[in-house]
């Protein structure tokens, strides 16, 4: 697979696999499997048929990391696997990462003994130091009665590096079990919590000055004053800035300018104010009703770039969202649920949209310029594309996929005039008033 491949099939064909991770878990899987260093070891306790071990997996080609995964094969008790090993094998041969995957039938704490050895383990060259094998990340996600989660991360723990990420699967789900072995462990000192995304819950161990070992992703927002402003939405930024400002989200202040200056100036101030890879740019267009918590609905994710779903104001009010097909159109969906969550596609609309610090760097690093968002003209002066699209397809081209959260819907909105043409689409055309005089058009 090419760079960016692997995050386009965590979220496609990905979802066919049986298990029990969301499309936003496996994302933030894939993505913390791909900011290892090189050369990592990703230890993960229980598997199932593999659909987390594929997230990490595709993260770890990226990074250049293998992935140990642990478990019995002998379900919990009330679930039972029904074809075990060959089901796990097939899915991890389907996404080609069944070189990355190491597979031991083993109780994990037993595992944890044997760990770093030559057997059962294979040789895992580049990924010894002089205390042995060290692991960066571990998942766990076997057991979930407490006793079982907290042997199994003592067990672990001091197989782990002093910067590895320790994240314990249905932490917000409200397992009791799960929370009282991380509440258990977190009160001796021995791990920290730093988030929770989905029901994941990411820990590290205490460092210096008990500090979590990178800095905390900051957020920053803006709004686009490309046109007049209504009322609906300023009654709606004002709640936005509200949340904002209780969350510690920093505002871009921009003046009234076209849409691509704008983008670009709010560019620009995320560049200068930046810290880390993973601070992020909010935008939003001020002909929306944005819903209150839009600005921290669209952070959650962590994802590169994501977009809340919206619809084009002029006919055929379609869904700005595109999506790249087999015969190499750029296509948009018909029907959608809700309850989906994040979907991979190639261009979403910018009237809301979430991207973080890293994807300006990775555009730069494959020969796109500032300004990132930009019109194109015909020659009979026509714009072709607009600024959105312009940008999504050099993100297509860095291999940098654009997320739609169709969870968080916000309206478009218009001006409009109410006329006969409004009263005759209202009632529909079975009811339609005879015409008078003059003819009327169809609606």
């Amino acid at each position: 697979m090419g760079e960016g491949e692997g995050l386009r099939a965590v979220l496609q064909g990905w979802r066919e696999v049986e298990g029990w991770c969301t499309d936003e878990e496996g994302m933030y899987l894939y993505e913390c499997a791909r900011r290892l260093p090189s050369g990592s070891v990703v230890v993960e306790i229980g598997c199932w048929h593999g659909k987390s071990t594929i997230a990490l997996a595709l993260g770890c080609r990226e990074s250049g990391s293998r992935v140990v995964s642990v478990d019995h094969l002998q379900g919990d008790g009330r679930v039972v696997p029904a074809t075990g090993i060959e089901t796990f094998s097939h899915n991890l041969v389907r996404f080609g990462v069944q070189d990355i995957v190491t597979l031991q039938v083993m109780d994990s704490q037993a595992a944890a003994e044997r760990f770093g050895e030559s057997h059962p383990f294979p040789s895992l060259p580049g990924l010894r130091d002089k205390g042995g094998v060290k692991v960066g990340l571990l998942y766990v996600d076997g057991s979930h009665e407490a006793e079982d989660v907290y042997g199994d991360l003592r067990a672990w723990l001091p197989h782990c590096r002093e910067d590895a990420i320790i994240l314990f699967h249905d932490y917000a789900a409200g397992w009791p079990g799960v929370i009282l072995a991380t509440g258990k462990a977190a009160a001796e000192g021995l791990i920290k919590r730093v988030q929770v995304v989905g029901d994941i819950g990411h820990f590290v161990r205490p460092g210096r000055g008990d500090r979590a070992p990178t800095e905390p992703r900051r957020v920053f927002w803006t709004i686009l004053m490309e046109r007049n402003l209504s009322c609906f939405a300023a009654q709606a930024l004002v709640r936005i800035a509200g949340r904002c400002a209780r969350d510690g989200f920093a505002y871009i202040a921009l003046p009234y300018a076209r849409t691509d200056d704008a983008r670009n100036t709010a560019c620009l101030a995320l560049a200068k104010g930046m810290a880390n890879d993973r601070d992020t740019l909010v935008m939003l267009d001020c002909d929306h009703e944005h819903p209150p918590d839009i600005v921290q609905r669209l952070v959650r994710h962590d994802v590169g770039v994501v977009g809340a779903l919206y619809f084009r104001r002029s006919a055929p009010h379609d869904a700005m969202f595109f999506i790249r097909a087999e015969d190499g159109e750029l296509q948009q969906p018909e029907e959608w649920d809700a309850d989906t969550g994040i979907v991979a596609g190639t261009v979403v609309g910018t009237g809301a949209i979430a991207i973080q610090g890293w994807v300006f760097k990775r555009l730069m690093e494959k020969g796109f310029q500032w300004p990132f968002f930009r019109y194109t003209y015909t020659e009979e002066g026509m714009v072709q594309p607009t600024e959105d699209m312009y940008f999504g397809v050099i993100c297509e081209e860095a291999g940098i996929p654009h997320y739609c959260d169709f969870s968080t819907v916000t309206p478009h909105l218009t001006t409009s005039h109410v006329d006969q043409k409004t009263f005759e689409a209202h009632r529909g055309e079975e009811h339609k008033v005879p015409s008078m005089e003059v003819e009327v058009e169809q609606c």
